[in-house]
């Protein structure tokens, strides 16, 4: 067989031969400078390709100093001078490492683009050769730069990135607290072995108001049965009846100590220091949470902030949900549809089909941002449930409340709460793609409204 058979070229009129597909293919990717670099902590490397595709240079390693950084930006407009053609800068996302890069690469006028991970290490076992190094990984990056299929990503503004940072940085501290109430209440199941039959929540307020005023076993000793009463209900805020029956539950429990024992040494030693961590964190998120407000109100954009208040217009969707959902999604406008939102935020059911066989009992596939879906969750959780109100108790969200009660009848109520985030996620498109405050319609008002518009299109 010649080599322009085995290539594909047959010559025929009306068949495109598989050498005019390359061909084609290189000329509408080629009219660019393409430069990929494999970003790392310290240094990284950069490869630049020619608008046909041809290494530009042998590729180098810089560092991240402003020297350095200045060299890279020297060769790439050195390249676009040559070749008479705008570059553009292609790197994987690596967390946090390609942030302060690709700002850096922006502000000096060069296109960057963001790959997926996912994309690069599917990428890795197309030759037969075990072969990783930074040199070939950035080729790797910028030979997938070139195709103009693979999908990519515009990094993120300033802004943006700021307020994201401020919002995990949040999210750090709530988790941090939580752990250290987690030590905490390990710590009183062995100092005062009993201690959660008085309190069942012993992080509660008035908790841990009783453990940072007394101390010591000593001290809750001699303190009063009125003493304690008081000071629990002002703490408590559920009067002076509730103080009064802790404090004889608490009584009773001093009483047995000595006969039950405890590591009662760790009163002096590790349930002071769990408090103190425990207040300072409790510190650090109200003034987290005040930096994220000021940020909203004096940083952002004015379709940034507006954005983020048309999402509080959700039932049970508060300022900090809001904030994180919003600066999760980032780019708003690369979602032209519901369902890129919720695979975006990793609740898209995962597949799994071989031949004859395909699996029914899936989970989500959770490949989108984990800090997103934690704040979706929350929504979720919060939409479900029921407030007070003067004639007993209603819904914070009737419409999902209903869902979720029917989606229950057949479902787990894991599974039902999938359901509900779905469905929330379907709500926020909508809020965002037309730009109004939410407005709580039920199915049946949905199906009026869609057989309204049908009538009015086919009169029209």
């Amino acid at each position: 067989m010649s080599p322009a058979r085995l290539l594909g070229i047959h010559g025929s009129d009306g068949v495109l031969s598989l050498s005019r597909k390359v061909v084609l293919k290189l000329q509408e990717s080629s009219n660019h400078v393409v430069v990929g670099i494999d970003v790392a902590a310290d240094f990284s490397y950069a490869v630049i390709l020619d608008p046909t595709g041809a290494k530009y240079d042998s590729g180098f390693k810089f560092t991240h100093d402003a020297e350095s950084l200045g060299r890279l930006a020297g060769k790439i407009k050195e390249a676009e001078k040559l070749f008479s053609t705008p570059a553009k800068v292609i790197m994987e996302s690596t967390g946090i490492y390609h942030m302060p890069l690709s700002c850096f690469l922006a502000d000096k006028g060069f296109e960057v683009l963001i790959l997926n991970p996912l994309i690069t290490h599917s990428s890795k076992n197309v030759d037969i050769r075990k072969v990783k190094t930074d040199k070939r990984d950035a080729l790797k990056i910028a030979e997938l730069g070139r195709d103009d299929e693979i999908k990519k990503s515009v990094p993120l503004t300033m802004e943006i990135l700021l307020l994201r940072s401020q919002c995990r940085q949040h999210v750090h501290l709530i988790d941090d607290r939580s752990q250290a109430k987690l030590r905490l209440s390990a710590a009183l199941r062995q100092a005062l072995p009993g201690y959660h039959t008085v309190f069942a929540n012993v992080t509660s307020v008035a908790s841990l108001a009783l453990l940072s005023e007394f101390p010591t076993i000593s001290a809750m000793r001699e303190a009063s049965a009125e003493q304690l009463a008081t000071f629990l209900a002002k703490q408590g805020r559920k009067g002076y009846a509730w103080g009064l029956r802790k404090a004889e539950l608490l009584g009773k429990l001093l009483d047995s100590v000595d006969e039950y024992g405890g590591l009662t040494g760790l009163f002096d030693i590790s349930i002071p220091l769990l408090l103190q961590q425990i207040q300072l964190f409790s510190e650090q998120i109200k003034t987290s949470l005040a930096a994220i407000q000021a940020t909203v109100d004096s940083t952002l954009s004015e379709l940034h902030r507006s954005n983020i208040y048309l999402l509080k217009s959700l039932p049970a969707m508060g300022f900090l949900t809001a904030v994180t959902i919003y600066v999760e999604i980032a780019d708003f406008g690369a979602f032209k549809k519901p369902k890129q939102l919720v695979a975006f935020f990793g609740i898209d059911p995962t597949v799994k089909q071989s031949g004859k066989f395909t699996a029914t009992n899936t989970s989500m596939s959770k490949r989108g941002s984990r800090y997103g879906r934690r704040a979706l969750y929350a929504l979720a959780l919060s939409s479900v449930n029921s407030k007070r109100a003067n004639d007993g108790r209603v819904p914070i969200h009737p419409v999902i409340h209903d869902y979720y009660v029917t989606k229950c009848l057949s479902k787990k109520k894991k599974v039902a709460l999938g359901a509900v985030m779905h469905k929330l996620l379907n709500m926020i498109f909508a809020v965002l793609r037309d730009q109004t405050p939410f407005v709580p319609r039920t199915p049946e008002d949905h199906c009026r409204q869609y057989l309204n518009m049908k009538g009015l299109n086919a009169a029209s």
